[in-house]
């Protein structure tokens, strides 16, 4: 899969394998569980606080590593030297850790939708459930 990121660089995405996956889903997982919400899902602090545990937490960073390893970044692959490079010039690092957090985001949500787009059917039908296992 291809996106074209804010500043026109070309992400290409492929699927990581199961297990790089699931690595991520869980560390994912333990971040959302671990953070607050407002019942209205209104509240901005609840949300910042759930993007910035997504950023800084080094097992998500650690499951997100193999899965960004198969990503192309303008036909390079992505992983610390893409952001590291001393060779490229001052303007290239600006627009390059621009990209940073939108590859991250793009990544996460390619590898992670498939595991989560049946989650919405699955609550419903625990729901529907729980009523019956009770009588």
């Amino acid at each position: 899969m291809e996106k074209t990121l804010p500043s026109g660089a070309i992400l290409e995405m492929t699927m990581a394998p199961f297990e790089d996956g699931h690595k991520l889903l869980k560390a994912v997982s333990r971040e959302i569980e671990s953070t607050k919400l407002a019942s209205n899902m209104q509240d901005i602090d609840a949300i910042k606080n759930l993007m910035m545990r997504a950023i800084y937490s080094e097992e998500i960073d650690r499951a997100l590593t193999p899965c960004m390893a198969r990503c192309k970044y303008n036909k390079q692959p992505v992983n610390k030297n893409l952001f590291a490079d001393e060779t490229i010039t001052e303007e290239e690092k600006i627009k390059r850790r621009g990209d940073y957090l939108p590859i991250l985001k793009e990544v996460l949500l390619y590898n992670l939708t498939p595991f989560f787009s049946s989650l919405g059917s699955l609550l419903k039908d625990l729901m529907t459930a729980i009523p019956n296992v009770q009588k």
